[in-house]
């Protein structure tokens, strides 16, 4: 469901914009508006059908595989360059681009596996140098360790400050990686 199919109830517009309706009756006297209805006069509140997520969830890519990716920088919107660079060089091997996923840095909001899934849809996660029990995940994969919950692939990484490192180690890490993300996309 997009954002434009959104359906509310009346009583959640009602709530949000009370300091901006009128009543109609209000409409033929010009420059008179009257005051919103006080509490007594209010209908009792009614709970919604379905539960409205509160904050939508901010991400970089258009999320076309489902496949999200789990970032954590303090000074950036979503991560560094030379990171971002780095991810566009993994998915490009996976015949992939940044469009396939959602990059989402769950320092600036936010992150559980419920709203990841009531807004994203995720088939696949990855999570990048961030311990998943912080994020209200019921998994606590070992590093590079597939785990399915849901229907959903999971795995986590190092930061992927580690793993863009020249050297051994980060070689290391990067095949490590790489074997992972061919196995859980199947490639």
């Amino acid at each position: 469901m997009g954002l434009n199919n959104i359906q509310l109830p009346a009583q959640t517009i009602v709530d949000l914009y009370k300091n901006l309706l009128c009543e109609d009756d209000a409409l033929s006297i010009p420059g008179k508006l009257k005051s919103p209805p006080s509490e007594e006069s209010k209908p009792p509140k009614q709970e919604p059908v379905h539960p409205i997520v509160s904050e939508q969830l901010s991400f970089l890519g258009k999320n076309l595989m489902q496949l999200v990716i789990l970032v954590d920088y303090n000074s950036e919107v979503y991560l560094p360059e030379s990171q971002l660079n780095f991810i566009g060089n993994i998915l490009k091997a996976c015949k992939m681009n940044l469009a396939d996923v959602a990059i989402v840095n769950v320092n600036k909001q936010q992150v559980n596996l419920e709203k990841l899934g009531q807004q994203l849809h995720p088939k696949y996660i990855v999570i990048f140098g961030i311990d998943s029990s912080t994020l209200d995940f019921q998994m606590q994969p070992d590093f590079f360790n597939i785990v399915s919950s849901n229907g959903i692939q999971v795995f986590t990484s190092p930061a992927l400050d580690q793993l863009n490192r020249d050297g051994e180690e980060g070689k290391l890490l990067k095949s490590k990686l790489w074997l992972c993300m061919k196995q859980m996309l199947n490639l």
